[in-house]
């Protein structure tokens, strides 16, 4: 029954009986208007004077049920109530946060690959499994450091695990309890009542429990011991393995005591780390929810008295008095004029005329992006940087690379480059590289990209000297090859020559002398036509081996034209393969923000 707890959840909605009341006044007004021709003209005539009167009485009995309408629908919308009603208060509020060990033992390898690399997977593995509640990640050496905070987010901390590596770290070390007290911050901030840390770490050293109970606070502590009992040696980045003062190796080994311990006296849960299985996590994922569901079977039995809303009772009566409305054609008429006016076509992928009613140009250009339908993106995006990357990615290099040298920042610079290395132009992104160095020093990137361009560019330089070496070699093959003919055919002009002297002397001393022809049948001594025969069948041969010659070392400096031709007509194919292979080997770094960031919080704590 109603009461004095009558009231609206919504009052704001009220604001819109405003309007009505306008044209309501409004209406009066004309009404009066009309009226006035009964003070001069009798009742009777009226109907036949004034048309409108009776136009007047049909559109009243319109205009009234849905101005009821449409004062039921808004007082629906502010929310009359004046009943309370139980409510349960439960809500999964728990909270886990994840201490991840960066020190340089964990860079052992007793568990393959390492154990760094083994625990990120594990901790992976380990969000993926949690179902809700809200999630955070932070690293710890001799200090802790907040990678993500508490979120629901689970994709963010996925993005950054596989950036984390001892390398990014300011300081070294190990402390475990400033990574409890950093968790224990983490989730206060966020207001959790009932949490769980879990710590991924190949050691703790020794805590007082006065001193874990006054840190830790309601919170448990749960471990994930990463490693063996037998340990294995500690790997350097730079090659090598880590060594003590006396220059003896060290060896990495587990010690379970210390994690039991420590586990057990926060109520928490000790998990060896398994390789052939996900066992250690399934079996956290389950202590973890079986804690939440407790709380959550604590929680129910909690009741909150909330307001119960009338409103939408209200809209029953509200659907009569619009049908009215539809049948003599009015709010139909209103719908005719809300409808844009029709187009060719409607098809989406014609005239896009839809989307443009519901997404803005940077929205639709973000779907196509999405879609990989770069050149449509590039049309549709109005910021620079975003249509500049739609246009790297479809292949027009350089009309991205003027969109970027609009703009004045170094990542602007950095991108530029880029794509002017995509565009073959490596001379030039190697100083659009040096403008972004210039305006941020350490960008560690741009340092990386600007090495390399310059690598490539001394490689392509030495490629095209050896080219023009190779063609100059060749010339001078040809022209060699060119003054031996024509000193063997000079040669054999002279051979010739005398072979005609000889012959014609020796039929003069023959006829002069009155001897015969010697018999050519006998093979004990050759005439002299014999010899110059042989002489000139020798001659002939050697033209034909000088010619033979010849020709092979044409074939074969044509042959080397064409090898250098080939390069230049193929070189830029193959420039372009060659920056697409240098970019591919380029690194995506995400752990570059993490060590500024930690850098960063490191020196402001020192201060």
């Amino acid at each position: 029954m109603i009461n004095s707890d009558f009231h609206f959840l919504r009052p704001e909605w009220l604001l819109a009986l405003i309007p009505l009341a306008a044209l309501a006044l409004w209406l009066s007004y004309q009404h009066k208007r009309q009226g006035n021709w009964l003070n001069v003209c009798d009742a009777e005539l009226l109907p036949y004077l004034l048309q409108t009167r009776t136009a007047g009485k049909a559109k009243a009995r319109v205009v009234w049920p849905l101005s009821l309408a449409f004062v039921l629908t808004v007082v629906a919308l502010a929310g009359p109530t004046w009943q309370r009603e139980p409510a349960p208060a439960f809500r999964n509020d728990t909270g886990l946060v994840i201490a991840l060990n960066l020190s340089t033992s964990m860079n052992a390898d007793d568990i393959k690959p390492t154990r760094l690399l083994r625990s990120r997977y594990k901790i992976t593995d380990l969000l993926h499994q949690r179902k809700d509640g809200q999630s955070a990640l932070l690293v710890y050496t001799q200090q802790a450091f907040v990678v993500t905070p508490l979120t629901d987010d689970v994709a963010t901390i996925l993005n950054l695990v596989g950036g984390i590596n001892t390398d990014i770290m300011p300081v070294q070390g190990r402390n475990t309890l400033a990574a409890i007290r950093q968790s224990v911050a983490l989730l206060k901030q966020a207001g959790i009542r009932q949490g769980d840390i879990l710590l991924v770490t190949d050691g703790v050293e020794a805590i007082d429990p006065s001193a874990l109970k006054k840190t830790r606070g309601p919170y448990r502590i749960s471990i994930l011991a990463v490693g063996t009992e037998t340990g294995a040696p500690i790997k350097q980045t730079g090659g090598g393995f880590l060594k003590d003062r006396n220059g003896n190796i060290i060896v990495a080994r587990l010690q379970v005591e210390p994690m039991k311990k420590l586990a057990s006296l926060s109520g928490g849960q000790f998990q060896r780390m398994t390789v052939v299985n996900d066992g250690d996590i399934q079996a956290l994922t389950h202590f973890f929810d079986r804690a939440a569901k407790a709380q959550g079977a604590k929680d129910a039995q909690l009741k909150l008295n909330v307001w119960r809303d009338f409103g939408s009772y209200l809209l029953w009566l509200v659907v009569p008095l619009a049908a009215l409305g539809f049948r003599k054609g009015l709010l139909c008429l209103a719908l005719l004029v809300l409808m844009p006016i029709p187009q060719n076509s409607w098809a989406a992928e014609d005239s896009g005329l839809w989307q443009k009613l519901w997404k803005t140009d940077n929205q639709r250009g973000q779907q196509a992006f999405k879609q990989q339908q770069f050149g449509q993106a590039a049309k549709l995006f109005k910021q620079p940087d975003w249509r500049a990357a739609a246009l790297y990615k479809a292949g027009k290099y350089e009309q991205a690379a003027k969109i970027w040298q609009q703009q004045n920042t170094a990542e602007a610079d950095y991108n530029r480059g880029n794509a002017l290395a995509q565009a073959g132009k490596l001379k030039a992104a190697i100083e659009a590289y040096q403008q972004a160095l210039a305006k941020k020093p350490d960008f560690e990137a741009a340092k990386k990209n600007k090495a390399l361009g310059e690598k490539l560019l001394k490689q392509q330089q030495q490629k095209q000297q050896h080219q023009q070496n190779q063609q100059q070699s060749s010339a001078s093959k040809q022209s060699d090859s060119q003054k031996n003919q024509q000193n063997q055919n000079q040669q054999q002009s002279s051979d010739k020559s005398q072979n005609a002297e000889q012959k014609s002397a020796q039929n003069q001393s023959k006829s002069d002398n009155g001897e015969q022809p010697k018999d050519h049948s006998k093979p004990t001594e050759s005439s002299p036509k014999e010899k110059s025969k042989k002489k000139k069948d020798s001659v002939s041969d050697e033209a034909k081996q000088v010619k033979a010659k010849q020709q092979t070392d044409e074939s074969k400096a044509e042959a080397e034209q064409k090898a250098v031709a080939t390069p230049e007509a193929t070189k830029p194919n193959e420039d372009q393969q060659a920056v697409e292979q240098w970019l591919n080997r380029i690194p995506d770094e995400p752990s570059g923000l993490l060590r500024r960031k930690f850098r960063y919080q490191y020196q402001q704590r020192r201060q």
